[in-house]
């Protein structure tokens, strides 16, 4: 008989939604209620640790008592002491980060397993979806003495994947000392789940699966997202996609009063920085020429936030010195979901982003490919999570939340693409307007013999075919095949 698969349930709700709220309630009702021998049982994960204490505050208020696993050092550790405190707390509170270290030594520790099956896991705002590393191999004449672990694996369509008859070698090295470091840890996890490895002799080695947190809904009595674009995030793409688990919206009992399933505000105007994709060199020039006319366009105060300082510019230095002038901008964390401190502005500057090198974007559509995922829907869903929602979680801070309010709210975001995605499943009456900030680019000139190996490289850095590169280089194909490997 077949094992029925996992089932991953998601509530996709917007910022202010009162999807907490609802959550809240629900277990408050259900802990009344319960008349099983068994009562029931909470976990709840959440990105920050103020956050944590918040729900914890909220749930005081209600007269629900619950812990919060609030230390960083050894929290795995403190979380298992507390699952194993038999109902001595119905509901137990604790970080992205430490759930996801507790799944990842669960995955071989089958006591760890066993502490979840009573607990409904609530995962709060979604987590990182993918897991494993990327290593570039720096001893290059050592690579098979470095990581023996590949003579295990066998090739199937242009990956390494794990030879059955070795899983309790590659365990056992896993396991010992000598798969030091943190990488080397995460790509070995991620083969022992099924991942292929990608691996280019002499040069990198790089494998990724689904989340340990997605694991745990094989363990768990159940397993619940909660978030701003969950259907459609990469989240729950991996949990379907890789982990191969079963997908669906959670019941009625979970979603927020159907009137708050939709922002009601009119007068909203996006603001894009740039109408190419946002980067940190075009962020630089926004920073170095441009800040005091952002601040013109934007009425009243606001908060904002932006990268960290970097060697290619100072961004959190300069921006403090400018947009805090005259006490109108406010930082605030990118990271800070679900607080409500600020509900009294109307306004927000997001000048920040988030993208991976050429080299790496390139290894991901390469991997994307080989594995047989729609390689477009995996880099929109890359890009959704680590740009597009970040910044609408960070707009939402402001008085967006509260329906009561009719004032204009003007948000500064990076790039078009930005506006046009949080317009399109947030805001649909939004108007957006471009600054068109970005440094002209100049033509580069390709018919340079010199130039061309580079080009060609950079092109298949990227993932493109040789047919797109000669395209788009407007060259002849033995010219890139020449210059290919």
């Amino acid at each position: 008989m077949s094992q029925k698969r996992p089932i991953v349930a998601y509530v996709d709700a917007i910022c202010g939604s009162g999807k907490s709220t609802t959550l809240q309630q629900y277990i408050k009702s259900s802990l009344l209620t319960n008349s099983d021998a068994i009562p029931p049982r909470y976990l709840l994960v959440m990105p920050t640790h103020d956050l944590c204490e918040q729900v914890k505050s909220e749930l005081e208020h209600r007269d629900v008592r619950s812990y919060h696993v609030d230390i960083e050092l050894n929290a795995v550790k403190n979380l298992i002491t507390t699952l194993e405190n038999d109902f001595q707390h119905s509901v137990i509170i604790c970080t992205h980060e430490c759930f996801k270290h507790y799944c990842y030594r669960a995955e071989f520790e089958t006591d760890l397993q066993s502490l979840l099956k009573d607990f409904s896991v609530f995962i709060d705002e979604i987590p990182d979806a993918m897991f494993g590393a990327y290593i570039k191999a720096t001893h290059t004449d050592r690579t098979e003495e470095n990581f023996p672990f590949i003579k295990w694996l066998e090739e199937k369509d242009g990956l390494l994947f794990l030879n059955e008859n070795y899983r309790d070698d590659l365990y056992k090295y896993w396991h010992e000392k000598q798969a030091n470091g943190e990488d080397l840890k995460r790509l070995l996890w991620a083969i022992m789940q099924g991942a292929g490895l990608l691996y280019e002799e002499n040069k990198h080695l790089f494998a990724f699966t689904a989340s340990p947190i997605i694991k745990s809904a094989q363990w768990a009595e159940n397993l619940t997202v909660l978030g701003a674009g969950a259907s459609r995030s990469l989240f729950v793409w991996a949990a379907e996609h890789v982990a191969g688990y079963t997908v669906s919206a959670a019941g009625e009992h979970l979603q927020p009063p159907v009137e708050r399933r939709h922002h009601k505000r009119g007068a909203i105007t996006l603001m894009a920085v740039c109408e190419n994709r946002c980067t940190l060199t075009s962020l630089q020039h926004v920073f170095n020429d441009h800040l005091q006319e952002i601040i013109r366009r934007v009425p009243g105060e606001f908060i904002f936030a932006t990268n960290r300082d970097k060697s290619i510019c100072e961004f959190t230095t300069i921006g403090d010195e400018i947009l805090s002038s005259g006490s109108r901008g406010e930082r605030v964390s990118m990271s800070s979901y679900g607080l409500n401190h600020y509900q009294h502005m109307h306004n927000a500057v997001f000048l920040g982003c988030s993208n991976l090198d050429r080299d790496f974007q390139g290894k991901w559509r390469q991997y994307a490919d080989l594995n047989g995922w729609n390689v477009e829907e995996f880099e929109q869903k890359q890009r959704a999570a680590m740009n597009y929602e970040r910044c609408y979680q960070f707009i939402s801070r402001t008085s967006i939340r509260n329906t009561a309010i009719s004032a204009p709210l003007v948000f500064v975001v990076p790039d078009l693409a930005t506006a046009e995605y949080i317009k399109e499943y947030y805001f649909p009456g939004a108007s957006i307007e471009c600054f068109h900030f970005e440094k002209p680019r100049k033509k580069r000139d390709t018919t340079k013999g010199l130039n061309t190996r580079e080009l060609v490289q950079e092109c298949k850095a990227q993932g493109m075919t040789q047919k797109s590169a000669a395209e788009m280089l407007q060259v002849n194909i033995k010219t890139i095949k020449r210059n290919w490997n």
